[in-house]
């Protein structure tokens, strides 16, 4: 068999190899690594063609009169090496077209292994939630379920953010904070009815003592408004949220889950209300 039979016929079963490729070299660079190696095989069909072209050439000059008899082979010559191009042109064009496309199935051979995306799983809102994220000091969004974006915004509201309570009479001053309140984290679910959004929230925070506290515990007084889309007050409720700081620590958390239905009216729907939480301002003079 003739030197370019023998490479038709190997170029000729490089698609039948290429899944069995696919399997072993399962990242790009792999498979990269494995289409310069058949570039270097095209080139030694390369070379063999022009091995036979001179040996061709060669014979021609010496035998010019046989060559005229044997021209009938030449022609069948080129239109075998014709078919050996065709096929190795459609074998690079599908290897390079599957380079982006291969499926990453762990280590390659060929590279370190890609690290691995996680994501949270969202868990439902609860008090429990809320209070390991405020012990934890980790953000809501990564720790509970996301909202829809229909959903009623809920946040707490930054000038009752905090509260510190002093002995009386001597508000103010920092050697005689007895205890300050502190919210920390809120997160909110929504379940929607016709003419009604059925919004379940939760907020959390601590409550640290001061140089005058003493452990024991504290009646928290907050607020939770309704507001409109622009921040006027609908409605406000009043929330008393006891927090126990046990003997021996200077800190005690509290979290709290309740619930609010809000009804709709026309084309209003979630995202046309706000509802924020804050702590309540007491007399201290």
């Amino acid at each position: 068999m003739s030197v370019l039979g023998i490479s038709s016929t190997i170029i000729s079963c490089l698609p039948f190899f290429r899944p069995i490729m696919c399997l072993l070299f399962v990242q790009w660079r792999a498979m990269v690594y494995f289409i310069c190696w058949l570039n270097f095989c095209l080139l030694g069909v390369g070379f063999c063609f022009l091995k036979s072209l001179a040996n061709w050439g060669i014979y021609f000059f010496m035998n010019f009169e046989g060559f005229k008899a044997q021209f009938i082979d030449m022609s069948g010559f080129f239109r075998h090496f014709l078919k050996i191009a065709v096929i190795c042109a459609a074998g690079i064009f599908i290897s390079a077209c599957s380079v982006g496309s291969l499926p990453s199935l762990g280590g390659g051979l060929f590279g370190s292994e890609k690290k691995k995306e996680t994501k949270a799983k969202a868990v439902a809102l609860s008090e429990d939630t809320l209070l390991a994220a405020a012990k934890n000091d980790v953000s809501p969004d990564g720790a509970l379920a996301p909202a829809t974006t229909r959903c009623t915004k809920f946040k707490i509201w930054e000038s009752g953010r905090f509260l510190t309570v002093y002995n009386v009479g001597q508000y103010g001053d920092g050697l005689a904070v007895r205890y300050r309140g502190e919210l920390t984290k809120a997160a909110r679910e929504c379940a929607f009815q016709p003419g009604t959004v059925h919004l379940k929230y939760g907020f959390a925070g601590r409550v640290l003592l001061g140089p005058k506290g003493q452990a024991g515990t504290f009646n928290m007084p907050l607020l939770v408004y309704l507001t409109d889309a622009k921040g006027k007050p609908i409605k406000t409720e009043k929330v008393t949220v006891p927090v126990t700081v046990d003997p021996g620590q200077t800190m005690g958390y509290f979290s709290v889950v309740r619930r609010m239905d809000i009804p709709l009216q026309g084309t209003q729907s979630g995202k046309s209300y706000r509802v924020f939480v804050g702590f309540e301002k007491i007399d201290q003079s």
